[in-house]
């Protein structure tokens, strides 16, 4: 039997491609998302309680699925950074816009308001087609948004929209009943503080 190796180059591509892109799944297997994806297993845990206990997180999740947006999950490293969370442009390739969240480590329902938080950016972005780099989401953001003082050295921008849905899902999670949840790594300990309004 001869052997091809055209084909095996092909297979191993697509083996690659399918297990550098994680997904999230449910709890019974089937895949909930792949365009908000999670850089490790803590974050993946973040964003299915998020998507659990909140009906606006999965609401987003679902508008930026049906988008050209992908999201990475990851958390802030940098300690000069004082904002609790931060979207960044990464690129634009294949049809398809890249954002990376970073999220400072902090209590559970902080992470999960603060995520919605940047998820609602993320929705933003994926409904203006017209940003495709840094430089037109900063033409963007002064058009729909505002000068944060959360800056870390370059231009930072908020919208109401993101500021009314960290505060909507910190009330959704405070109503309902108390869910024993994961902190971030590093955050610290104590009971759980609510401020979506940076």
């Amino acid at each position: 039997m001869k052997h091809r190796p055209f084909l095996f180059v092909p297979l191993l591509t697509a083996a690659i491609v399918i297990t550098a892109s994680p997904a999230v799944y449910a709890s019974d297997g089937a895949v909930l998302f792949q365009h908000v994806r999670a850089e490790d297993s803590q974050m993946r845990a973040l964003i299915e309680d998020a998507i659990a206990s909140s009906p606006t997180v999965r609401a987003l999740v679902a508008r930026i699925t049906a988008s050209d947006v992908v999201v990475l999950v990851t958390c802030e490293r940098n300690p000069a950074v004082k904002a609790s969370g931060r979207l960044n442009f990464m690129t634009s390739a294949g049809g398809v816009r890249y954002l990376v969240i970073r999220l400072k480590p902090q209590r559970r329902a902080a992470a999960i308001a603060m995520l919605a938080h940047e998820l609602q950016h993320a929705t933003e972005i994926a409904d203006s087609p017209a940003i495709v780099d840094e430089e037109s989401l900063a033409r963007e953001y002064q058009r729909i948004g505002y000068r944060s003082h959360a800056s870390h050295g370059g231009l930072a921008f908020d919208t109401k929209a993101a500021v009314d849905v960290g505060r909507r899902v910190a009330a959704e999670l405070t109503a309902s009943e108390p869910i024993v949840g994961r902190a971030l790594p590093g955050a610290p300990r104590g009971p759980d503080k609510v401020r979506a309004t940076d």
